[in-house]
């Protein structure tokens, strides 16, 4: 731990503005580009920061309020969950799917297969989540997948 102070304070003095007689010309003039590159790097970082924000900030409006932005209701699960032979060493084969009835924000029926727990019963309720035109759709981003889109976007 010791040898990192040292080090931090022999840059420290090395770069220093002061009065020092036996310092040359050319060791001003370092200490001046030091610290002026120094400025300027923490001068670029805030807006690369606050252009990142607001890109993520708008990546997350228009996912959860866009046009055509999924939104979720419940559904009422017409048939039960199909069953699957499951023992320690296997996994179930796919998504669990069922057909399920949930009424749009407009007011209208639907019925269609919605993804369910293992061993749902008939007229248990879902979460789903349906488009603008009332159709069973993939959940809402997570905000870790947004983030990286925005990465990606800026690079």
């Amino acid at each position: 731990m010791q040898a990192w102070s040292d080090l931090l304070n022999s840059r420290v003095r090395l770069y220093r503005p002061d009065g020092n007689p036996l310092r040359r010309r050319s060791d001003r003039l370092e200490s001046a580009v030091v610290v002026v590159s120094v400025l300027l790097v923490l001068l670029s970082v805030w807006p690369a920061v606050v252009a990142g924000r607001l890109a993520y900030d708008n990546a997350l409006r228009e996912e959860s309020t866009g046009s055509g932005a999924p939104r979720q209701v419940m559904a009422t699960l017409l048939e039960n969950a199909p069953v699957t032979r499951v023992s320690f060493t296997e996994v179930p084969a796919g998504r669990q799917e069922a057909v399920a009835r949930w009424t749009t924000y407009s007011g209208e029926v639907r019925i269609g297969t919605v993804p369910v727990r293992p061993l749902a019963k008939a007229g248990a309720e879902v979460p789903v989540w349906i488009d603008a035109a009332g159709k069973a759709a993939a959940p809402p981003a997570d905000s870790s997948v947004l983030q990286i889109r925005v990465w990606r976007s800026a690079c």
